[in-house]
C-alpha cells in the first residue's frame, strides 16, 4: 500500500502555499520549539531583570531596611543577622556596622557594639552617629569617662547640637559619681581646650574652670585632711549609688532619643 500523499494546493499562489506547507508532524514541532524558545527567552528576561535588581548593594539595603525593622520592633538577635548580612556582600558601609552596633546594645553585648562602632568611626571619621554609638557602647561598659571623649567628639562635628552636649554632660556625672574623674575640676583636656580657643566666651569659661580648680587645690591644701573626709564621706557613700543612678538614667534617656 502506497503511502498517502500530501496534496498539494492549487490555484492561484500555489508557490507561496508549496513554500509554507508542512506534515502536520513538523507542524507541530516547529510549534512546540517556537514556545520553548520563547520561554527560554522570557525566562532569560525574567533572571536578567532579576539579576539587576538584586545586585550586591541592592540586597544589602534590603537587608539592611530588614533589619531596621526588626530592630524597631525589637527582634534584636533577627537584626543582627540581617545586619551582618548586608555587612557581608557590602563591608564597606559604615551604616551597616552603626546599625548593627545598636542592635548589639540592646542585647547588652557592649563589646561587640564598641567594635562595630570603632568600625562605623573607621569608615567615615566625620560622621556623628558613629561617634554617637561608640560613646553608647563605652557607657554600656562603664567607661564613661571614654563615652564623654566620644561625644565630645560628635559635639565638635556638629557644635550646635544642644543634645550632644547634654550627653557629654551626662556622661561627665556618670564619670564623676563612678570616681573616674572630678570632671568639675577638669571638664577639658589640654587637647579639647584647643579645639574651643576659637570662641571667646568658651575660652573665658574655660579660664574660670582653672580657677575654680586652683582655689578648690589651695582651699584643700589649707584644710586638714580628715576633715574634708568626714565632710565628703557621707556623700560618697550615701549620696553616691542614687547620683550614679540618676546620672546613668539621664544617659539612657537621651542614648534612647539619639537612637
Amino acid at each position: 500500500m502506497q503511502p498517502r500523499a500530501h496534496s498539494l494546493p492549487k490555484g492561484r499562489g500555489s508557490r507561496v502555499a508549496l513554500a509554507t506547507a508542512r506534515p502536520p508532524l513538523y507542524s507541530g514541532l516547529a510549534a512546540s520549539t517556537t514556545a520553548r524558545s520563547d520561554k527560554l527567552v522570557v525566562n532569560r528576561l525574567k533572571f536578567g531583570l532579576r539579576s539587576k535588581g538584586m545586585s550586591s548593594d541592592s540586597q544589602a539595603e534590603r537587608y539592611k531596611s530588614q533589619g531596621n525593622t526588626a530592630l524597631q520592633a525589637g527582634l534584636f538577635s533577627e537584626a543582627i543577622d540581617l545586619y551582618t548580612k548586608a555587612i557581608g556582600l557590602d563591608p564597606n558601609c559604615a551604616v551597616y556596622f552603626s546599625n548593627r552596633s545598636a542592635a548589639y546594645a540592646n542585647v547588652e553585648r557592649f563589646r561587640e557594639a564598641l567594635d562595630d562602632a570603632q568600625e562605623a568611626v573607621s569608615l567615615e571619621p566625620q560622621w556623628v552617629k558613629g561617634h554617637v554609638r561608640r560613646g553608647n557602647a563605652l557607657t554600656g561598659l562603664k567607661k564613661h569617662e571614654e563615652a564623654r571623649k566620644a561625644y565630645l567628639k560628635a559635639s565638635q562635628i556638629e557644635p550646635g547640637n544642644d543634645q550632644l552636649k547634654a550627653m557629654v554632660k551626662a556622661a561627665a556625672e556618670a564619670a564623676q559619681n563612678e570616681g573616674e574623674k572630678d570632671w568639675e575640676q577638669d571638664l577639658w583636656s589640654e587637647e579639647e581646650k584647643e579645639d574651643q580657643k576659637g570662641d571667646p566666651e568658651e575660652a573665658d569659661a574655660g579660664e574660670a574652670t582653672g580657677v575654680h580648680a586652683e582655689a578648690h587645690s589651695e582651699a584643700g591644701d589649707v584644710s586638714a585632711g580628715t576633715k574634708k573626709s568626714a565632710e565628703r564621706g557621707p556623700e560618697m557613700s550615701a549620696g553616691a549609688p542614687a547620683k550614679r543612678r540618676k546620672a546613668s538614667a539621664r544617659v539612657s534617656h537621651l542614648l534612647d532619643r539619639a537612637v
